[in-house]
């Protein structure tokens, strides 16, 4: 399979439209990768299979999906960060789903549904995942009212749970429904606004990971958190218990994320349950057996949850990502 070459800017538009290509492999990864933003190296398992959509928000913004089933690892080596050729670009995620892990200067973040961070083109970078869906856009540091030291503190660090950054990722996620129904003019705008929208995140944010063995211990925690999300009762105490620490430790290591072990443990069922209910494998799954899922004991609590959470009813995120999908589907056109 081959890739079309990047169009420019001005081509993007003369006609918007969306990009969409299926991956089979780390070479033609690559090749999209050059072609169309930054040369990096990619690595995949033998059963890799992904997908990615690129849209061009006229000269402001690159707006990306990529889904992927199985295992790749993507990363920028010295040589390739020290070329200028893409140098002064940045890029920012929301993992909606699946697992992963970015390191860059130094640091890694861990990558679970919700994970918001930032990872720049001029330093290099190690990004791996696993069965994963994130949302990604790319655009100039320049366009990012901070400076250039202030930028490389925050990068490969998850962005804590705030309000700054759940309005952020659901702009992401609303944005990547709805650019290709907008202008060029308009496309800009929105490039502009997700960016304003990252500048007030970043300016509340604390590290959303303490430095450390108290890093190390976190991550521990988080984990634990992920892999038993389904148990409703999974509790402060229980991870405690687990983790052989007191329950003020573990609220204490929390706090230094700016969120507590309980906001934590439902944010991610939250995440998980927005997940599946946005998969088409999961259609023909009641919103009551999804939340029993991700350890809600009851619906309503669950469906109040969600509307607090993300703006609409579970019932009614299922019918927009179906109906989405149905139209991006409809709406891309066939690549050889």
């Amino acid at each position: 399979m081959a890739f079309p070459h990047h169009r420019h800017h001005d081509r993007w538009n003369e006609a918007p439209e969306l990009m969409q290509l299926d991956i089979l492999a780390g070479d033609q990864m690559e090749e999209l990768s050059r072609e169309s933003y930054l040369p990096v190296r990619v690595r995949t398992d033998p059963g890799f299979r992904g997908e990615a959509t690129l849209e061009a928000l006229g000269d402001m913004a690159t707006l990306m999906r990529v889904r992927s089933t199985g295992t790749f690892r993507l990363f920028r080596t010295d040589r390739m960060a020290a070329q200028p050729t893409g140098s002064d670009l940045l890029m920012l995620c929301l993992h909606v789903n699946g697992r992963g892990r970015v390191t860059q200067n130094g640091r890694h973040a861990e990558l679970t549904p919700g994970t918001i961070v930032l990872y720049e083109a001029q330093r290099p970078w190690d990004l791996s995942t696993h069965d994963s869906l994130s949302l990604g856009l790319q655009f100039s540091r320049d366009l990012l009212p901070l400076r250039m030291s202030q930028i490389s503190d925050i990068t490969a660090r998850g962005l804590a749970p705030s309000p700054a950054a759940v309005l952020l990722s659901g702009y992401l996620e609303r944005l990547d429904w709805l650019a290709p129904e907008l202008n060029s003019a308009q496309q800009e705008n929105a490039a502009r606004a997700a960016i304003e929208l990252l500048h007030m995140t970043l300016r509340g944010a604390a590290p959303a990971v303490p430095d450390g063995a108290e890093h190390v211990l976190l991550e521990m925690l988080r984990t634990y958190v992920q892999d038993h999300l389904a148990d409703p009762g999974l509790t402060v105490d229980g991870l405690a218990r687990h983790h052989h620490i007191s329950a003020r430790h573990v609220y204490t290591l929390f706090a230094a994320t700016d969120s507590t072990p309980s906001m934590y443990i439902r944010q991610q069922r939250l995440n998980a349950a927005r997940s599946m209910l946005a998969n088409p494998k999961n259609a023909d799954l009641a919103v009551g057996k999804i939340a029993a899922r991700v350890g809600f004991t009851d619906v309503r609590t669950f469906e109040r949850a969600f509307q607090r959470q993300f703006g609409a009813t579970p019932g009614a995120w299922r019918r927009d990502s179906a109906g989405n999908a149905a139209r991006i589907k409809a709406k891309t056109p066939h690549r050889p």
